[in-house]
């Protein structure tokens, strides 16, 4: 698909994981993706901080799954 086809504006998602595995509390995956002619910026700041259990994802993870799902 063509980038540049989708029109400009702020599109936004949220994802819910139940637990991070050690402590029963909720997760929140927010993404909120804003596209600019033929640029596209992914804001995750409106997710859950870092959690106890091994649920974290570092940048270079964050960036590849990014990149996978712009590729597919």
């Amino acid at each position: 698909a063509n980038i540049s086809a989708i029109p400009d504006g702020i599109y936004r998602s949220k994802a819910f994981v139940d637990s991070d595995g050690v402590v029963n509390e909720p997760l929140t995956i927010a993404l909120a993706v804003e596209k600019h002619g033929d640029t596209l910026s992914f804001d995750f700041s409106g997710s859950s901080k870092p959690c106890t259990g091994p649920m974290n994802s570092v940048l270079a993870t964050t960036l590849s799954s990014v990149y996978l799902a712009m590729r597919h």
